[in-house]
C-alpha cells in the first residue's frame, strides 16, 4: 500500500488524545477518562488498515512464497517496533527506576503486560499505558498468516469474523466474572477496530467510487462531535447505571468515525481535510507518535526530584515542561534512531532470511 496523505496526522490526533487524558484530566483531577481509550481505538483502525493492506499487496507477488512474504513482514515491524521499545526497558531495568520494578520484567519483555492486566485485574502503574501495543504485538502474531493463507474471495468473511468476535468476547465477559479492564486489555477485545480497520483497506484498494465518494465531511465531522458527546457524559456520570452501554456505543461509533475518516482521505487526497492533517506540525507529531506514546507518561517522572515533581500541586507549567520534553526526547528518538534503523529494512531482511535458512539446513 503506497503512502496515503492524511494519515499520520490522524495519528496525531490519536495520539493528542492519549496524551490530553494523562496530562489534562489524570493529572489535575486525578481521575480517569475515555478520552484515551478513543485515541487508542483510532490507533488499532489505522493499523488494521494499514497493515493488511500491505499484506493484501503481498498476495498479489505470486513469484514468492508465503515463507518469504511473512519473513519480510516480520522483519520490517521488527525493526519499526522492538528498538526504542527494548531501549526504554533497557534503561529501565538497568538503572533500577521503580516504574520497571512494579510487576516482574518478563511480562514487560514478552509484551504481555495486557495478560498480566487480564489476569489481575489491576494496571502496572506507569508502564499501563504498554498495554496497547503489546495488543498490536499478538495481533500480528496471527494476523499476516490469515490473510496470506486466506483466499482473497474470503477475505472480507475473515474481517467480519473478527469484528464480530470482539462483540461475543464482550457479550461472554460477565459470563466468566472478569472486570471491565480485564476484559479491556485483552486483544479479542479489540478485533472490532483492528478487523474494521482491515476490512476498509479491501474497499478502499478496490475504489468503489459509487459507495465510498458518497461520504462527506459534514458526516466526519457529527460522527466527531458524537463520539465525543458520548465520552463527556460517561466520563461525568461514571457510576451511573449502564455506563458500560455508553462506553460501547462510544467504541463503535469511534471505529466508524475513523474508517469514514480515512475512506474519505484516501480517495480525496487533494481535499482540505487532507490539506489541514498534511500541516507539517501535525503531520510531524504523527511520524513521531509511536515514540511520544512510548515515552509520553514517563516523562513527568524525571521531573520528580525537581521543582517541576509530578507529585506536587498539579502546575500548567508542569504540563507544558512535560509536554515539550515528550516532544524533544521522541523527535530525537526518531531522528537518531528509528529513521536510522529504518534505512537498513532491506539488508535486515536479508539478514533473517539467511539465517533462517541456515537453521533449516542444518
Amino acid at each position: 500500500m503506497g503512502y496515503i496523505k492524511g494519515i499520520n496526522g490522524l495519528r496525531a490526533f490519536a495520539v493528542a488524545l492519549v496524551i490530553f487524558q494523562h496530562y489534562i484530566i489524570s493529572y489535575f483531577y486525578r481521575s480517569d477518562s475515555s478520552l484515551g481509550s478513543i485515541g487508542v481505538t483510532v490507533f488499532f483502525v489505522i493499523s488494521g488498515f494499514l497493515i493488511t493492506g500491505i499484506l493484501i499487496q503481498e498476495k498479489e507477488d505470486v513469484t514468492r512464497s508465503i515463507w518469504d512474504k511473512l519473513i519480510k513482514f516480520y522483519s520490517r515491524r521488527i525493526l519499526r517496533i522492538f528498538p526504542i521499545y527494548y531501549l526504554v526497558l533497557s534503561v529501565g531495568f538497568l538503572s533500577g527506576i521503580y516504574w520497571f520494578s512494579e510487576i516482574n520484567k518478563l511480562w514487560h519483555i514478552f509484551y504481555a503486560t495486557n495478560i498480566y492486566i487480564f489476569l489481575t485485574g489491576q494496571g502496572t502503574g506507569y508502564t499501563s499505558h504498554f498495554w496497547s501495543l503489546d495488543v498490536e504485538e499478538q495481533f500480528y502474531i496471527i494476523w499476516p498468516a490469515l490473510v496470506l493463507l486466506t483466499p482473497n474471495k474470503h477475505l472480507v468473511e475473515l474481517f467480519v469474523v473478527s469484528i464480530l468476535l470482539a462483540a461475543v468476547s464482550l457479550t461472554l465477559r460477565p459470563l466468566f466474572g472478569y472486570n471491565d479492564l480485564s476484559a479491556y486489555a485483552l486483544p479479542f477485545s479489540h478485533f472490532d477496530s483492528l478487523g474494521s480497520g482491515a476490512l476498509l483497506s479491501v474497499f478502499v484498494k478496490k475504489k468503489n467510487q459509487d459507495n465510498l465518494l458518497k461520504i462527506k465531511p459534514y458526516m466526519i465531522i457529527s460522527g466527531v462531535i458524537f463520539t465525543l458527546s458520548i465520552c463527556i457524559i460517561r466520563d461525568l456520570k461514571s457510576d451511573a447505571p449502564g455506563v458500560e452501554s455508553a462506553l460501547v456505543l462510544m467504541n463503535a461509533m469511534t471505529i466508524i468515525t475513523t474508517c469514514l475518516t480515512i475512506i474519505y482521505i484516501s480517495l480525496n487526497q487533494e481535499s482540505n481535510l487532507v490539506k489541514f492533517l498534511e500541516i507539517k506540525f501535525i503531520s510531524g507529531i504523527g511520524v513521531i507518535s509511536y515514540g511520544l506514546y512510548l515515552y509520553h507518561l514517563l516523562v513527568p517522572e524525571l521531573f520528580t526530584s525537581t521543582s517541576f515533581s509530578p507529585k506536587d500541586t498539579p502546575s500548567w507549567i508542569n504540563v507544558i515542561i512535560y509536554f515539550f520534553t515528550s516532544i524533544c526526547i521522541s523527535i530525537l528518538s526518531w531522528l537518531m534512531l528509528e529513521r536510522k534503523i529504518l534505512k537498513h529494512k532491506k539488508g535486515f531482511e536479508k539478514f533473517v532470511r539467511i539465517s533462517l535458512l541456515r537453521k533449516r539446513q542444518i
